[in-house]
């Protein structure tokens, strides 16, 4: 199964997941949990679900655009002359797919921590706002765990992409 099937496969159940988790605990849980995304308050979540199936569009299209990437091969001693040969050729591609793949995989990671804070809620329900993991929770922007750890992940995941793209190459130089 092409990386692109998989990522789209995984974004949806993510999706799905999280707007199910969010709509069970809005519902039967109203008198202790409110939505944090203030959009979910323009007509009845409607707008939530556009931006949600936007994204879910956006995903795609750059999954299939990180699928037809091809690795620059330039030989190199390590990691850093490798990104430094890159940055000299006329190869651009490299810059949009490496943003690409960081934003892809930290949208999927946050969107899994909001899943994760779901079912936390749901294990301690009454007790979750007396838990250290939610008073973390509090002290963070917008109350909120997946925008830290989604911002954290997409500027590591940018050398990530640079190394695994060199481990490729040296792999390729390796077996010749």
């Amino acid at each position: 199964m092409k990386k692109s099937n998989k990522i789209i496969i995984i974004a949806f159940s993510l999706l799905v997941l999280d707007l199910s988790l969010t709509i069970y605990f809005l519902k039967n849980y109203y008198y202790l949990v409110d939505e944090g995304n203030p959009f979910i308050l323009v007509g009845n979540g409607v707008l939530v679900l556009v931006i949600n199936v936007i994204y879910l569009v956006l995903i795609i299209i750059l999954s299939k655009v990180m699928d037809k990437y091809k690795t620059v091969y330039i030989n190199s001693n390590n990691i850093f002359i490798y990104i430094k040969n890159l940055y000299k050729s006329d190869h651009y591609k490299f810059i949009y797919t490496s943003i690409i793949f960081s934003f892809i995989y930290a949208t999927l990671i946050s969107r899994l921590v909001v899943v994760i804070d779901w079912i936390v809620f749901g294990i301690y329900k009454g007790a979750f706002f007396t838990t250290s993991y939610f008073k973390i929770r509090d002290m963070l922007p917008l109350n909120r765990y997946d925008v830290i750890v989604g911002l954290l992940f997409f500027f590591a995941l940018i050398p990530t992409w640079y190394l695994l793209e060199f481990k490729k190459v040296k792999n390729k130089y390796n077996d010749e």
